[in-house]
C-alpha cells in the first residue's frame, strides 16, 4: 500500500509512514459511478472557493489570521461532502441487488427462510421481469413447505423476457418429483430450451433417431436405435400403426431386397405412449440379409415358437447340431416349437440365383416348471384312450387290427401362460413306424389330457374328449 501524503510503499502492520509520519487512512470502497460523483464534485467545490480566494487576495489584504479562513471553511465542506457522499454511498449498496441477495444467501445458510424469502420478495418486484428472481424466492418458500406459492411463482416467471430458462428447470424437477409426468411433458413441448428438452427427453416420448435414415441402400442393413433409454421401442413393418402390443425392440432390424416401411413408436419408463414416427426404405441387392428370427437367445421357462421372417424370393435352411446349414439342411416351411432342454439353431436363406446370407445362430436353454414327467404323461394318454375304447390296453392294441398304436414326444407349447407336452401317434406294423398326424396334449402340471386339431401351419386347437 502506498503513503496518500508522499507516496511511500508503507510497512505491513505500520499504522504511520516511517518515511513522512502521515497517518494512514483506511478509505472504504465504493461503487464505481458513486466514487466518479464524489470525485467530480469534489473538484468543482475546490476550484470555486479557490477562486473566490484568489479575488479576495487581489482585492484586500487582510492578515494572515484572515487569509486562512478560507482554506478552513474548504476543508470543512469537503470533510460535509465527502460524508454525505460516504452515506449514500453506502445507503445505495445496501438497497442493491448484490447486497440483499448476499443478505438472502446468508440467512439461508442459518436456515432463517422466512427472512430469506421476505428479501427475495423485495429483489423480484424490483427486477419484476427477470425469471431468475421469482425462482430464488420459490426455492425459499419450497423451503418454507410452501410448495403451492413456489409453483405459481415458477409459473409466473415462465413468460418473463429475462433467464426463462430457470422457470422450466424449476417445474420440470418438482414435477417430476411429484410425478406428476403429465403437466411435465405439456410444459416440455412448450420449452425452447434445447439443452432441458435433451434433458428431459425421455418426457417427451420422441422416437430415438435409427442408425439408417429413409432411403436406398444397396445391400441388406440393420437398423439399429443407439441413443441409451431406459423405456421400450415397439415397431411394424407392415404398414401399421405400432402400439404397445407390436413387436418390442430388442436387437437390430434386419431390412433385405424390396421395399420396407418401418413404423416406431417410444414408451417412456413411466408407460406413457409417444407419437410413432415412419421411416421408408428401398433395398437393392443380391444377397439376401441374414434370416430374423422372432425369439432372441436365452432361457425360458414356457413353450415358445421359433417364427422365421423369410425374405421374398429365398428359402431358409437351418441345423440344430451347430453345423452350418446348407440346401441339403432341414428346410423352414412353419413355426418351430422350442425343444426342452438346450438346443442350438443355425439359419440361412439362400436366393433363387444360389446367393447366400450370412447365418443367424440362436441358442436357447427351455426349463419348464412341471408336475409329471414325459413318461408319465405318456402314461396319462393311453389311460384317457383306453377309457375312449381308442386302444384295448396298455401295448396300444387295436381291435382287428395286428399292429399297435404307440405315441411319441414331439416338442412342448404354451397357451396361455399353461405348457402342454405335444405327443403324435404312430401306427407299427411289421416293424414300419408310421406317424399318423394326430396330436395329444398334456398339462405339464396336472397331467389333463387333450386332442389337438392342426391347421398345417404350426397352430393347434386344444380340445376336450
Amino acid at each position: 500500500m502506498k503513503c496518500q501524503k508522499c507516496g511511500a510503499t508503507l510497512a505491513s502492520g505500520h499504522l504511520y509512514c516511517d518515511i513522512c509520519g502521515a497517518e494512514y487512512q483506511i478509505v472504504p470502497d465504493f461503487e464505481p459511478e458513486i466514487e466518479k460523483s464524489i470525485a467530480e464534485s469534489l473538484f468543482d467545490i475546490s476550484t470555486s472557493l479557490k477562486e473566490k480566494d484568489k479575488d479576495v487576495k487581489s482585492t484586500d489584504r487582510k492578515s494572515l489570521k484572515d487569509r486562512k479562513v478560507p482554506s478552513f471553511t474548504l476543508i470543512l465542506a469537503i470533510v460535509f461532502i465527502f460524508a454525505a457522499f460516504l452515506f449514500l454511498g453506502i445507503s445505495k449498496y445496501k438497497n442493491g441487488t448484490f447486497y440483499k441477495n448476499k443478505q438472502a444467501m446468508e440467512a439461508v445458510q442459518i436456515s432463517d427462510y422466512y427472512k430469506a424469502s421476505q428479501i427475495y420478495h423485495d429483489i423480484r418486484k424490483k427486477n419484476n421481469q427477470d425469471a431468475y428472481w421469482y425462482i430464488k424466492e420459490a426455492e425459499v418458500k419450497m423451503m418454507l413447505g410452501e410448495e403451492d406459492v413456489a409453483y405459481n411463482l415458477a409459473l409466473s416467471a415462465l413468460e418473463l423476457p429475462q433467464n426463462s430458462e430457470y422457470a422450466y428447470e424449476f417445474l420440470f424437477s418438482y414435477l417430476e418429483e411429484q410425478k406428476n409426468y403429465i403437466k411435465l411433458m405439456e410444459y416440455l413441448k412448450r420449452c425452447e430450451y434445447e439443452h432441458l428438452r435433451e434433458k428431459y427427453w425421455e418426457f417427451l416420448c420422441v422416437v430415438p433417431r435409427p442408425s439408417y435414415e429413409s432411403g436406398t441402400y444397396n445391400e441388406a442393413i440393420e437398423i439399429s436405435f443407439d441413443k441409451e433409454y431406459l423405456g421400450n421401442i415397439y415397431y411394424t413393418l407392415d404398414g401399421t400403426q405400432p402400439t404397445k402390443n407390436s413387436q418390442k425392440y430388442e436387437e437390430s432390424i434386419k431390412i433385405g431386397n424390396g421395399n420396407h416401411i418401418l413404423n416406431v413408436v417410444y414408451e417412456n419408463p413411466y408407460n406413457f405412449l409417444g407419437d410413432a414416427e415412419t421411416f421408408e426404405y428401398q433395398i437393392i441387392s443380391d444377397t439376401p440379409m441374414a434370416p430374423i428370427v422372432s425369439v432372441s437367445s436365452g432361457n425360458y421357462v414356457h413353450g415358445t415358437l421359433i417364427e422365421v421372417a423369410v425374405e421374398t424370393g429365398t428359402r431358409v435352411f437351418y441345423t440344430t447340431d451347430l453345423t452350418s446349414p446348407t440346401m441339403e439342411s432341414l428346410e423352414y416351411t412353419q413355426p418351430i416349437p422350442m425343444p426342452l432342454g438346450e438346443s442350438n439353431f443355425n439359419f440361412i436363406a439362400i436366393s433363387e440365383k444360389g446367393n447366400e446370407s450370412d447365418i443367424t445362430q440362436r441358442n436357447f436353454m427351455l426349463n419348464l416348471k412341471t408336475g409329471i414327467t414325459l413318461e408319465e404323461a405318456e402314461i396319462k394318454i393311453v389311460q384317457k384312450l383306453i377309457a375312449t375304447g381308442h386302444i384295448l390296453d396298455k401295448n396300444g392294441a387295436i381291435q382287428d387290427r395286428y399292429g399297435v398304436f404307440r405315441y411319441f414326444y414331439k416338442y412342448p407349447i404354451s397357451e396361455t401362460e399353461i405348457d402342454y407336452y405335444v405327443f403324435e401317434e404312430h401306427y407299427l406294423e411289421n416293424q414300419i413306424n408310421n406317424p399318423l398326424q394326430n396330436f395329444y396334449a398334456v398339462d405339464v402340471l396336472y397331467g389333463n389330457v387333450y386332442k389337438l386339431i392342426s391347421d398345417g401351419e404350426g397352430n393347434f386347437t386344444r380340445v376336450e374328449f
